[in-house]
């Protein structure tokens, strides 16, 4: 949680664009409340309740981001889904804990910040600037909708805003910085033998009454929840766009109708020469600005350099000093006289006084850009897209009423709703109440299938939008309740549980059996060959150390320093379970620089996450935390 805020808190708008394009965070994206009966809620927080839509939305958001950002690496195992399940729920109450005790401060994100955020994310552009189109779409794709995005972000730029105010504070001293030198270049002599799992593991035996035992006594580790198979009509906007076809006629008439939303704006980059006359002034002073401006042209006509003319005589404040370089603008920027008088010159040509309500201007084209219209090729697919778009959501919103009305008026069938919309009656494989695979693992459609209506009473659920223009009935197949699974479905797996405990068991007693040896003064070499193991030894190894084994690496790093000429014994287990005994013989602290090196930033950083993490446990403890869902 700290390592998340505080990443966060150094970029938050690079954490939105990186959210949106797939980032693994259990926080973000939880940005809809659904529809439903009163039901225990996943926590409650003080006053505030977390439900069980949030939760599940929010853990349904992780696993899509972790699949998106593994790709074809990812596994299910992977991600333990009640541990994970777990994790996202810690981090919903710390976020709600920190909104809270951040509200109560008086903290606040204006609207204005907000949309400056939020347009400043590049996904939510086109051209450079921000889109609305783009905005909605980029957020359609993920399932959110604009009010509930931005009362999330609103959300977590509060907690941010608090994270910043109590981590940033901390500083490191010379005497901090020079131990955390010395540690961080330590380096290490050290030894290990590695005893594999697998080898124990091929020896280990286990009967049939162990296996009977195990079943019988551990039958929670395998019961099969609850699952149901559902048959759903599904109706969208981007499918029915699949089948409109759009005349080349048409498509050319769209364009010409639309001509100037495929041309780029014209734009000029200009410099002036100001001689100001107030508003109101007499006729002498008009005479006398005219006369100046008329004495500076005939300068730059004999060849004054203009930027030396602009920043001696022009009375324009803001561009005088950049020799009355103005930049590249559009229309309706400037004043009508000045702009009119812009777009009529030629590029480096300078124009006779021109009066504007400020005054006189003496104006030189630089360059000009833009103006340029799309060919029709360039843009035809565009067209094509908008007006199948436009066709394709008129037909939805026709359709999506007789979908809801038909499956209403027949409550206890799809078919006649598939037939008069010409929708094929789709079906799922088992799911279970934390959702299946696809479009079945979206919250929305979990939920109604295990209602009431749908579940028990055996009618069509209501159309559920899934996200914009995309809708979705459904009704129950099978049900299948919790059962415990056969034992002979599950043999296998016991046996496999069984014969590991027991190969990590044998293993543990060989390496004790093994350090004790060396302990005794044992030839490493010897007692490791004994072992048909193989004996390491490594000098110098730092905490960077590629070559060795990440296990060992971290054990060493954690002994105690030995005594001189003594030699300190310990064992480490890998991530496959292989096990390791390892020495530690010497260790060298690291070289003391002086000057800047990162460490100070490492070290007030830290400092910053501790201090933090104690605030945070304060609000923990004066915080009443309740899990109704978790309790007997």
């Amino acid at each position: 949680m700290l390592q998340f805020i505080r990443e966060r808190a150094q970029s938050w708008i690079a954490w939105v664009i990186v959210t949106l394009l797939i980032i693994p965070f259990a926080l973000w994206g939880i940005n809809q409340y659904f529809d439903g009966g009163k039901e225990i809620p996943a926590a409650k927080v003080n006053d505030i309740e977390i439900p069980q839509q949030r939760l599940q939305q929010a853990f349904y958001q992780q696993q899509q981001r972790l699949r998106e950002m593994l790709g074809a690496n990812y596994r299910p195992e992977m991600f333990p889904e009640e541990q994970m399940r777990q994790q996202v729920l810690d981090g919903l109450i710390e976020q709600e804990l920190l909104v809270q005790t951040a509200n109560d401060s008086g903290m606040r994100i204006g609207d204005a910040l907000l949309a400056a955020t939020i347009h400043g994310v590049p996904v939510f552009q086109q051209d450079g600037q921000f889109s609305q189109q783009a905005y909605e779409g980029a957020l359609r794709t993920r399932g959110m909708v604009p009010a509930g995005f931005e009362a999330d972000l609103r959300r977590d730029m509060l907690t941010q805003q608090l994270y910043a105010g109590i981590a940033r504070s901390d500083f490191a001293t010379p005497a901090e910085r020079r131990a955390m030198q010395q540690l961080l270049g330590q380096q290490r002599d050290i030894g290990f033998l590695l005893l594999p799992l697998a080898d124990f593991v091929a020896k280990a035996q286990v009967g049939k009454e162990e296996i009977q035992a195990f079943y019988d006594a551990q039958g929670a580790l395998f019961m099969q929840p609850e699952q149901v198979s559902v048959a759903y009509l599904e109706l969208s906007a981007a499918h029915i766009s699949k089948g409109i076809t759009v005349g080349e006629d048409e498509l050319r008439a769209r364009y010409q109708a639309q001509l100037t939303n495929y041309t780029t704006p014209e734009e000029r980059h200009a410099r002036h020469i100001l001689i100001r006359v107030e508003a109101g002034a007499d006729a002498a002073t008009e005479q006398a600005a005219r006369a100046e401006a008329d004495k500076l042209l005939v300068q730059l006509r004999g060849g004054a350099s203009f930027e030396d003319v602009a920043r001696k005589s022009s009375q324009d404040p803001g561009s005088a000093a950049e020799g009355g370089d103005l930049g590249f603008f559009g229309r309706g920027v400037m004043d009508k006289a000045f702009e009119d008088a812009t777009f009529a010159l030629k590029p480096k040509e300078l124009s006779e006084p021109v009066r504007s309500a400020f005054g006189y201007h003496l104006i030189r084209l630089e360059a000009v850009r833009g103006g340029d219209t799309k060919p029709f090729a360039a843009v035809r697919e565009q067209i094509l897209d908008e007006i199948r778009t436009e066709r394709a959501e008129q037909q939805f919103y026709e359709q999506a009423e007789q979908l809801a009305n038909l499956t209403y008026e027949h409550p206890d069938t799809l078919e006649e709703a598939a037939q008069q919309l010409a929708l094929p009656v789709l079906k799922s494989e088992p799911f279970t109440r934390r959702g299946g695979s696809g479009l079945l693992a979206n919250p929305k459609l979990v939920n109604a299938a295990f209602s009431e209506d749908v579940l028990a009473r055996g009618n069509n659920s209501e159309a559920i939008d899934v996200e914009r223009n995309h809708m979705v009935v459904l009704r129950v197949l099978q049900h299948q309740p919790e059962m415990r699974r056969p034992l002979d479905s599950v043999r296998e797996e016991i046996i496999t549980r069984l014969r590991r405990d027991k190969a990590a068991d044998a293993a543990r007693e060989a390496a004790a059996a093994l350090q004790q040896q060396l302990q005794q003064g044992g030839d490493p070499v010897l007692v490791a060959k004994g072992a048909r193991a193989k004996w390491q030894r490594t000098e110098g190894v730092s905490r960077e150390s590629a070559t060795i084994e990440p296990a060992v690496l971290r054990r060493v790093f954690a002994m105690p320093r030995p005594e001189a000429g003594q030699v300190r014994w310990e064992q480490a287990v890998t991530a496959s379970g292989d096990i390791a005994v390892v020495a530690l013989y010497a260790v060298r602290d690291g070289e003391v620089l002086d000057g800047e090196d990162g460490t100070a930033g490492d070290l007030e950083r830290a400092a910053g996450d501790a201090a933090f993490a104690a605030v945070l446990s304060g609000i923990r403890a004066g915080s009443k935390i309740n899990r109704p869902s978790q309790q007997p």
